[in-house]
């Protein structure tokens, strides 16, 4: 999972507050003993949830918040870093992050403003408060997979997270594979044709033995047979044309 904050400006790695604002700070963090500050410094999921059900109108927001909670509660990944969720469901700021007063004081700088002004600017329905992400409208509609839309996401993400998205674990796509094959009823022979290809491209050290095979099928497609995943090429023009031969499928 890689999520890129860093330009929306809420991850600090460089404290810069300075000033009365930090020595008012620090006057307080001092009178405080470590557990009270590593108390102070901890959100339970309940708790959490509460605030977003007051300060996030849309219901799909909320959600993918809980979902991305109960990820990282799992994961343990260190996507939010510096700030931690640990299993048993608590948020709190990674160790070392809590010796230093001054990156403190900036973690919590007007970041309470700058959030307010995100969720508050966001177009949302008027009936259903929903945001434009996740309105019931759109939902329905299911737009065509050419449109613009992607592009827009696709030229806003950065490479380390383009080539993440493009990574392809074997076994997933098998199981894609085995829906698909179900659900459009190919025959035995058919069948027997598709996995073979599958096999050639996910498990074959040298598939140009393999007769009639033709390399062109796979143009565009690196593989990493010992971690057993693909990684697809990151050109915009690669990515388009396989978003627009999977479009019948995706809009049914």
């Amino acid at each position: 999972m890689v999520m890129d904050l860093n330009y929306m400006g809420f991850i600090c790695d460089n404290p810069t507050v300075r000033g009365k604002e930090l020595e008012e700070f620090t006057r307080k963090y001092n009178v405080m003993t470590h557990s009270e500050l590593k108390k102070a410094f901890s959100v339970g999921y309940h708790d959490l949830m509460q605030v977003l059900s007051q300060t996030v109108p849309c219901v799909g927001c909320r959600r993918s918040v809980e979902r991305l909670f109960a990820q990282l509660a799992e994961s343990g990944q260190p996507t939010l870093d510096p700030l931690v969720i640990t299993s048993n469901e608590i948020v709190s700021v990674r160790g070392d992050q809590l010796e230093l007063p001054q990156a403190l004081c900036t973690m919590l700088h007007d970041h309470s403003a700058r959030l307010s002004n995100l969720v508050e600017n966001q177009p949302r329905s008027k009936k259903s408060l929903r945001c434009g992400l996740h309105t019931l409208d759109s939902t329905r509609s299911r737009p065509s997979a050419s449109s613009s839309d992607w592009r827009e996401v696709w030229e806003c993400m950065q490479p380390q997270c383009r080539k993440e998205v493009l990574i392809i674990k074997s076994a997933t796509l098998l199981a894609r594979l085995n829906d698909y094959l179900r659900k459009h009823r190919f025959c035995g022979e058919c069948r027997t044709k598709v996995l073979r290809a599958y096999t050639l491209l996910t498990e074959e050290a040298d598939p140009s033995r393999e007769k009639g095979y033709v390399a062109a099928l796979y143009s565009g497609i690196r593989r990493c047979l010992p971690e057993k995943h693909l990684h697809l090429q990151s050109k915009t023009e690669f990515i388009s044309d396989l978003i627009t031969r999977a479009e019948p499928e995706l809009i049914g």
